[in-house]
């Protein structure tokens, strides 16, 4: 009975722990019915889209899509490669989904494109004029003479290194002026210019005629069709060389009017103000004649000529207003900054309330300093002002993101075969514009033996976070460039301390120079080989402790004990090596001259044979010029 009873208890226990597994089971097991036809979705593609992106939106495998865009006859290279938005639909299309499509700058484009509520009229404003030419052709100086401010004398070395504005009254007219740097390291700025600008005045010294630069700017003009009025300067030196001039320019296509040509040719002496009154009236006309008009009410439009950080003040930029009124409050989209303005600054540097088309003014209130050439517009929220200059800011990392990657694969590949040496180097300059000229300058000393990396760039003072990068680096040998920049006394103790190289330039010949002479401490030397003579073996004898000598008659030139030599045997170089002694009728000789016999022993080799010819040469260094 006792036995029955626990049998039935032992099997009740295995039916619990059966039903308790069949339970656990059942909770674990689903259904799944898998789906007979694809199923069409919509699909947002934007500007462009990764492979996996696109590959789930759509639900189906990376390697299904790869298929699809191979037999397509794109190129693939990983499953994070980019589409652009014109595949990306062509593929979603052709598998039944519907495609929406979306440019991730949607807001941006509305916010810019916002036109005023009421019609304005446009109305004839003042000439943008920009001064242009080869450097030391009196820009500046014809300038200073219009202005009488003695702009020269306030430049580093006399020389112009940023895009300045000026505005000025000539029988009751405004004429705003723009002087661009000469030198060739600031083409990007005289590029600049040109865009902004409707009358070039093309500089050229009497006494020197065209250069480069004066080339570059006539090629830039006629890339954006701005009119040219040529202008001979420092006539008072008296020299005759217009027609010179005139013929060269001919080249160009620059022709004078009194050659059926369209140019104004203005003969001037920015020492004397000759010519002066000229050159404005032909302005003037030039400017009646393109009927220059704008809006002068409204949302304003303008472009940045240059900018800097302000150590008291924060970020400023110089603009130039091309469209509508900017007024101190508006809020502005500068590029990837933004802002309300807090001051407007004119060429007087004086406060105004607001600035019209063609003025040349100083903003304050914006939220970083902004790169020389963005574009700047008035909005009227200042939260898509916000979203649209961090967009911008993230788009413009990416791309420095990319082209950091090429490059470090570039230099990677190069490191494989070639001893590369790099230059690490941090710059700070005072404005904007600049640090694009310098690093372009000196990106461009690179070569096959030299990579100039730039670690950082910035504008404003050499500060203790550019000093921590420097430390930070130290295994590197960063060098620290200040151009036009001050470090108080707290940086220069730890400058010194940590022994932190840092050079100090105001003149931008002076960096390159000495760049120039640092470069070439690293570059391996070539030289090239000076045929010196030539002698013929026609005999072999032995010389006891000093073993074999070839009996040799010199048939060119001049053999010298240690001169170095090339034996050649049918044709073909044997051996190159040294000549260990040099004998004449058994004496030892310094030098043997063609014409005349001579033994002759080579250092460390005996394999010489009768008929070999002895190439006597030298190594000349060459100067390396690879800039």
């Amino acid at each position: 009975m006792n036995t029955d009873i626990f049998h039935k208890k032992i099997n009740n226990r295995k039916k619990y722990k059966n039903n308790k597994y069949k339970k656990k089971f059942s909770k674990l097991y689903q259904n799944f019915n898998k789906p007979i036809k694809n199923i069409n979705r919509s699909i947002i593609i934007n500007d462009t889209i990764s492979i996996t992106e696109l590959s789930n939106k759509m639900a189906i495998k990376n390697t299904e899509l790869i298929k699809i865009i191979i037999n397509m006859g794109e190129k693939f290279s990983n499953i994070n490669q980019k589409l652009d938005q014109e595949t990306a639909q062509l593929i979603a299309e052709e598998m039944g989904h519907k495609v929406i499509l979306r440019s991730e700058n949607d807001i941006e484009k509305s916010l810019i494109n916002n036109k005023d509520s009421f019609n304005r009229t446009p109305v004839i404003r003042p000439p943008i004029v920009t001064i242009m030419g080869h450097v030391d052709h009196g820009k500046t100086s014809l300038l200073d003479y219009i202005f009488s401010s003695n702009i020269t004398a306030k430049e580093a070395g006399g020389i112009t290194q940023y895009i300045n504005a000026y505005e000025i009254k000539f029988n009751n007219k405004q004429i705003t002026f723009l002087d661009t740097p000469g030198h060739e390291s600031f083409s990007s700025m005289r590029y600049r210019g040109c865009e902004i600008t409707d009358i070039i005045i093309l500089v050229i010294a009497i006494d020197d005629g065209v250069m480069p630069q004066t080339i570059e700017a006539i090629q830039h003009a006629k890339k954006k069709k701005v009119p040219i009025i040529v202008v001979i300067n420092k006539i008072d030196k008296k020299i005759s060389n217009f027609e010179k001039i005139k013929n060269e320019l001919s080249r160009y296509d620059i022709l004078s009017e009194e050659w059926g040509g369209e140019h104004i040719f203005i003969k001037v002496s920015a020492k004397t103000g000759e010519g002066i009154d000229n050159l404005l009236n032909a302005i003037l006309l030039q400017a009646e004649m393109l009927e220059l008009k704008s809006f002068n009410e409204g949302i304003a439009k303008g472009i940045v000529i240059e900018s800097y950080l302000d150590k008291g003040k924060g970020p400023i930029a110089n603009i130039i207003i091309k469209d509508g009124v900017l007024k101190k409050g508006d809020i502005i989209l500068c590029g990837h900054t933004y802002g309300k303005i807090k001051r407007l600054i004119n060429s007087k540097n004086l406060d105004i309330l607001k600035a019209g088309p063609s003025t040349p003014i100083k903003i304050l209130g914006l939220s970083e300093v902004p790169y020389a050439g963005d574009n700047l517009v008035v909005v009227k929220y200042e939260k898509q002002a916000k979203e649209i200059a961090l967009y911008r800011k993230n788009k413009y990392r990416e791309k420095i993101l990319a082209n950091k990657q090429k490059k470090f694969k570039k230099t990677f590949l190069n490191l494989e075969h070639k001893n590369i040496h790099e230059i690490n180097l941090l710059i700070k300059t005072d404005v904007q514009g600049t640090i694009e000229a310098i690093k372009n300058t000196l990106i461009n000393l690179s070569n096959d033996q030299i990579n100039i990396k730039i670690i950082y760039s910035g504008v404003g003072e050499i500060t203790e976070t550019d000093i921590s990068m420097a430390i930070a680096n130290s295994e590197k040998h960063l060098i620290i460039i200040g151009f036009n920049v001050k470090v108080n006394n707290t940086i220069k103790n730890i400058i010194k301390t940590e022994n932190i190289q840092v050079i100090f330039f105001t003149i931008i010949y002076d960096l390159i120079k000495y760049m120039k002479k640092y470069i070439q401490k690293f570059l391996t030397p070539e030289y090239k080989e000076k045929r010196l003579g030539l002698a013929k073996v026609i005999s072999i004898f032995t010389i006891p402790k000093i073993g074999i000598i070839a009996g040799c008659i010199v048939t060119f030139g001049i053999i010298k004990r240690n001169n170095l030599i090339k034996l050649f045997r049918d044709n073909k170089i044997i051996y190159k090596g040294v000549i260990d002694s040099l004998r004449r009728f058994k004496e030892s000789v310094s030098e043997v001259r063609n014409g005349m016999e001579c033994g002759i022993s080579i250092k460390n080799f005996n394999d010489i044979s009768i008929g070999d010819k002895v190439e006597i040469f030298e190594k000349i260094e060459l100067i390396k010029n690879n800039f």
